[in-house]
């Protein structure tokens, strides 16, 4: 005799899912940029760097003894 036995098929919630991994995913990494901008990490630091080496090549400038 065989037995055939029907297994019931579970119900998938996986647009739910995906849509609230989605929403939490973005609520997270918005959350991480809020916390980088906060402790200055996308404040630009060329112009402060430019600054200082046009100063120093003028103190160089200025401590060369002239012939």
């Amino acid at each position: 005799m065989i037995t055939v036995l029907f297994l019931k098929e579970e119900e998938t919630r996986s647009l739910g899912l995906i849509l609230c991994s989605s929403i939490g995913g973005l609520l997270l990494l918005a959350v991480i940029v809020a916390i980088l901008f906060k402790c200055g990490f996308f404040k630009r630091k060329y112009q402060q760097l430019n600054l200082e080496s046009t100063r120093r090549a003028q103190l160089k400038a200025d401590s060369l003894p002239e012939d």
